[in-house]
């Protein structure tokens, strides 16, 4: 899966499959503005990039560093960042028009797909 988005895509899977942006699209650009200190651009490119990491760290090493909270914790946590992403979506998606995420059908693997149907019938 790995090589076919790497060599084949080259991009998000949904974004090619459908024209429409997930609500993580544009997490590697953020992270990649970030190694070259553009803290600037790695916001523009997606403002929760900053809470990635310590979620990830404090999910999977809770038990192992015998962190505080349980299940609970976890849930909380969980919910609180897809609620947190789902909402920044929303806002990046249909209020924000200089955001680097958009929506183009017309470039999606399934448009052309279907153009292609279309045109061969």
């Amino acid at each position: 899966v790995l090589a076919v988005y790497v060599f084949v895509i080259g991009r998000c899977p949904i974004y090619w499959l459908t024209g429409i942006p997930c609500p993580g699209c544009g997490m590697t650009r953020a992270f990649e503005a970030l190694l070259h200190l553009d803290i600037a651009g790695a916001f523009y490119y997606h403002p929760l990039f900053w809470a990635v990491p310590p979620a990830v760290l404090y999910l999977a090493h809770q038990t192992a560093w015998h962190l505080p909270g349980g299940k609970w914790a976890r849930r909380i946590l969980l919910g609180s960042l897809g609620a947190a992403f789902f909402l920044t979506y929303l806002v990046r998606l249909f209020w924000m028009p200089d955001s680097p995420i958009a929506v183009q059908f017309g470039q999606s693997a399934l448009y052309r797909l279907w153009q292609a149907l279309s045109a061969g019938g």
